[in-house]
């Protein structure tokens, strides 16, 4: 098989891609099915690693014969129409792209530095709707000054409640808090955030 392949790059000056199955056990998920002769004679090695709890697909060199292995990839497939293609019910048909994405980690830190941006936000809402305290230099907030925004938002009492909970690290407060954007202090509590503390003080005193 190997020089059938050999004889084909030869004849046509091109490249032969093998697709092939990685072993069942979970040990050898990482090389190639049957002999390692396969390996010994390829020039390139690319395992795809399936995604895994909402992970990207990775797409990593095992080998390269002449260069330095590279950094992997990571990607997702996306579904996608085909123009002017629709199934016998009138509906689209689409095909499957791949998407270059981040890593996984760098997605989930991604998700959660948006978060907290978030929770940021709310939290700068709070200070101006309370007049914009300070303490110690710092943008203070008071708990209840916090309360009486979140409801006057629309939030529910139970939704607030949550929110102003410093042990759920999902909700505003404990995000806050387990982010050290803020800390407690009196009956509430003041922005350690250096950028945001600064950008919001520097506001206040253009006001």
């Amino acid at each position: 098989m190997l020089d059938a392949c050999a004889a084909l790059m030869k004849e046509f000056g091109c490249t032969v891609i093998l697709v092939h199955h990685t072993g069942v056990s979970d040990e050898a998920q990482h090389r190639a099915r049957g002999s390692s002769a396969w390996r010994g004679a390829l020039d390139i090695e690319i395992s795809i690693v399936p995604s895994k709890d909402d992970a990207p697909m990775e797409i990593v060199q095992r080998k390269s014969k002449d260069a330095e292995i590279v950094t992997p990839i990571y990607a997702r497939l996306v579904s996608f129409p085909i123009p002017n293609w629709f199934d016998e019910d009138g509906e689209p048909v689409t095909t499957a792209l791949v998407e270059q994405a981040e890593s996984f980690e760098k997605e989930e830190k991604s998700k959660k530095d948006s978060k907290i941006s978030v929770h940021q936000k709310t939290f700068e809402n709070g200070w101006w709707a309370s007049q914009c305290e300070v303490r110690n230099g710092s943008p203070y907030l008071s708990r209840s000054a916090l309360q009486n925004k979140l409801l006057a938002d629309g939030r529910k009492e139970r939704t607030v409640e949550n929110d102003l909970n410093p042990s759920y690290p999902d909700k505003l407060i404990g995000a806050l808090l387990m982010g050290r954007a803020i800390e407690v202090f009196e009956h509430g509590w003041i922005v350690v955030d250096t950028v945001q503390a600064g950008a919001m003080m520097m506001d206040k005193n253009k006001r």
